[in-house]
């Protein structure tokens, strides 16, 4: 063995060697990978990477409707809430955008929707989403957070947006 590991499975084995940045995995003797020898390659291999997530980024965005919003908060919390977008006055005369995820939830009867309201109502909340471009961000937001809605108390998702958007939103609300 060269300055790595080996690993013995069964007849065969996988052997890494850091410092040649080659790595062979033999398995009944077939098979042979190596990493990118040239600074240039891997370079390549980074922007390739890139290249990927933000087209799975932009994948989401695109499929992104009031459907997928609602099976994220039905995956996540197993009930279908209420959700209500805000804007705060913050410090500085600016503002600041939250997605409150309510703790009234489709499935009550005391729900004031239906189906296809709440629906409809979701599909604006994720066109805003796409208009300011915090898809990805709200999903992970909400797929990583321990908190969850409770009665009394909503789970808010600040979102980044521009002054431009803010005021357009601002705007669209008063209409």
């Amino acid at each position: 063995m060269v300055a790595g590991f080996a690993i013995g499975i069964g007849s065969g084995s996988r052997s890494d060697v850091r410092r040649g940045r080659e790595v062979v995995c033999r398995a009944g003797g077939v098979g042979k990978f190596k990493f990118p020898r040239s600074p240039d390659d891997e370079v390549e291999a980074a922007r390739l990477r890139l290249t990927d997530q933000f087209s799975r980024e932009e994948k989401h965005e695109k499929e992104f409707d009031g459907y997928k919003l609602r099976d994220l908060l039905l995956e996540k919390y197993g009930r279908c809430y209420d959700i209500q977008l805000k804007a705060t006055p913050w410090f500085n005369g600016k503002s600041l955008i939250t997605v409150n995820i309510m703790w009234k939830y489709f499935e009550q009867q005391s729900f004031p929707l239906e189906e296809e309201d709440y629906l409809c109502h979701l599909e604006a909340i994720s066109q805003y989403l796409k208009k300011w471009n915090s898809v990805e961000y709200f999903i992970k937001y909400v797929r990583e957070t321990r908190e969850k809605p409770r009665v009394g108390k909503a789970l808010a998702v600040p979102i980044d947006v521009s002054p431009e958007m803010l005021r357009d939103f601002e705007k669209e609300v008063e209409d």
